[in-house]
């Protein structure tokens, strides 16, 4: 579905939607924006099929998601040790920011590279994404509705 190739792997995602003018509600609270969002999102199942290639790069891109996390905790556990034996130091200090920063950067990662296709408008017999290639989209026949 990236490029057009024949798909060797078929992954199945739940795409989530809302309106776009549901994250306007953060600014009043997340607690708002949460309930809005749940209220009024729609999920649709997709299968994707991706290419050997594809396939390869978004399961590096979960693996690496992954490692990264695991290494954060790693090095917080070792910070923690460390600084209830021998009462922190500039050195642990950074390793503590690093591993804080290695939790807050693996899920972006995480969503980052495995992200395919992206919802733009759900409901009860519409399913628009984007996100799909120029290779897939140039075996498709033309749409019969209009844009929009």
């Amino acid at each position: 579905m990236k490029c057009g190739q024949p798909g060797s792997t078929t992954l199945r995602k739940t795409l989530h939607w809302h309106p776009e003018w549901v994250g306007l509600t953060i600014l009043l609270s997340p607690l708002v924006y949460v309930i809005v969002a749940s209220a009024l999102r729609k999920s649709e199942p997709v299968a994707v099929p991706l290419c050997p290639t594809h396939a390869v790069k978004h399961r590096r891109a979960l693996i690496t998601a992954w490692g990264v996390a695991a290494a954060s905790l790693v090095l917080l556990g070792c910070t923690f040790v460390e600084i209830a034996s021998a009462g922190g130091g500039e050195v642990v200090g950074a390793a503590f920011v690093a591993s804080l920063l290695g939790l807050l950067a693996a899920p972006l990662v995480g969503i980052a590279g495995t992200r395919l296709l992206r919802p733009v408008f759900i409901d009860d017999r519409i399913v628009r994404v984007t996100g799909a290639g120029p290779g897939f989209l140039g075996g498709l026949s033309p749409s019969p509705w209009p844009p929009g």
